[in-house]
């Protein structure tokens, strides 16, 4: 399974690479990069099973670009990480279909149950196929 984490915050970074560095998870980073092109581009190319997205990394694409990827890999298991409380975000959010949503400061646990069950559900899905 491949996590995709768009994001610089090294607080998130730090949680994937401690958790999934010794796993059959391959984890892949862009935090160097918030092109909305280069985003899409790069999500399409690597077609990760997850993709976690910053908002704050993103800032103020974030919504576009993922309603852009979604279009192309509709069974994209999204993980959305934000410090922005605001209803109309997660609204926003919320309709382009998300599995985890999250407002920062967003604890350690929290993201890898989240990964767990992203991966409890995606098996259970490919094995009927």
């Amino acid at each position: 399974m491949k996590i995709l984490l768009i994001s610089d915050d090294n607080f998130v970074l730090d949680i994937f690479n401690e958790a999934y560095k010794n796993s059959l998870h391959e984890t892949i980073m862009i935090n160097d990069n918030s092109e909305p092109l280069y985003i899409m581009s790069s999500v399409c190319r690597i077609k990760p099973t997850i993709l976690l997205i910053d908002d704050d990394f993103l800032k103020p694409n974030s919504a576009h670009i993922l309603k852009s990827i979604k279009e192309f890999l509709r069974n994209l298991y999204v993980i959305f990480t934000t410090s922005d409380a605001g209803i109309e975000l997660g609204r926003e959010i919320s309709q382009i279909g998300i599995q985890y949503y999250a407002i920062k400061p967003v604890s350690k646990n929290d993201l890898q149950d989240a990964v767990y069950s992203i991966y409890l559900l995606h098996k259970k899905i490919t094995q009927h196929v």
